[in-house]
């Protein structure tokens, strides 16, 4: 009996931790580029043969090649008596969000996969948030933090930001991510790539920015010919607010459930408790 105690107590906590991830989720539906939580649970990969891991690329659904291990190992075992759930792993869905239509000649986004990289206080960091002005002072392409966003260059060369000096002529930007200011070239927007999982690499870092986990990972700049740069569009949250929704009163009412289940069983204890206890006396 008092096993369910801590299956109920296991099931708010897992419940609770569902409840801030899909009401954040929700609180970014209209947040430009980005990328949605989630979460998997120990008792769905044990239950079905799976070590230890985390989900890999693409998200939700996760498929079965995504939650097994790199390398092949033993199952860790299953013990059936004990239904406790806890959470495994909280990653992010990387799946592309819609496209908008904005029409302004500084937003950009990317079609397929990539990042923009741009220069924070910290370090590097990546985004699909293709929001950007020019500086006045600095003459600097930058997102709307104030981040420079970065060129292509050539190997072994630093990243450098891409210099607008004069924004009263045309800015036109190509497919490849070239950026031409009255018909002349200037620099070349950086798609950065990675070869693992984005989910191995990268984390957020609050305001639609993901950094690496190993600085020193910068990923790799994609070959221009593989880009899809689309000018005078943005990318729009990928969070779905219906699924959202049904998700969140899903959680909800599993949360009153684990509630209603250590009530009784509580209940049940302590009439029990109150029925000996009354015989022995």
């Amino acid at each position: 009996m008092i096993s369910s105690l801590y299956t109920g107590a296991a099931g708010m906590v897992v419940g609770e931790r569902r409840l801030d991830i899909i009401a954040n989720n929700l609180a970014n539906v209209d947040t430009p580029g980005y990328k949605s939580d989630k979460l998997t649970f120990s008792d769905y990969l044990l239950t079905h043969g799976y070590v230890k891991g985390y989900p890999q690329d693409p998200p939700s659904p996760i498929p079965a090649s995504a939650l097994a291990p790199e390398e092949p190992s033993s199952p860790e075992p299953f013990d059936a008596k004990n239904p406790i759930v806890f959470p495994d792993q909280h990653y992010i869905d990387f799946q592309e969000g819609p496209l908008q239509e904005t029409g302004n000649t500084f937003d950009f986004a990317i079609r397929g996969r990539g990042f923009f990289m741009v220069q924070t206080d910290h370090g590097y960091a990546f985004t699909r948030k293709g929001i950007f002005h020019v500086d006045p002072k600095t003459k600097y392409l930058v997102n709307d933090d104030g981040y420079p966003v970065m060129k292509r260059v050539p190997p072994g060369q630093p990243p450098e930001p891409i210099t607008i000096d004069d924004t009263t002529k045309e800015v036109v930007v190509r497919y490849d991510g070239g950026v031409l200011v009255d018909g002349n070239l200037v620099g070349e927007i950086d798609i950065r790539d990675f070869n693992k999982p984005y989910n191995q690499v990268l984390e957020k870092a609050g305001y639609s920015l993901f950094v690496p986990k190993d600085p020193a990972n910068l990923g790799y700049s994609r070959d221009p010919d593989e880009n899809q740069v689309l000018q005078g569009y943005i990318e729009k949250s990928n969070v779905n607010a219906v699924r959202s929704m049904m998700e969140l009163i899903n959680a909800f009412r599993h949360y009153e459930s684990c509630q209603k289940a250590i009530q009784i069983t509580f209940e049940d204890v302590t009439r029990t408790t109150v029925t000996d206890v009354g015989r022995v006396g």
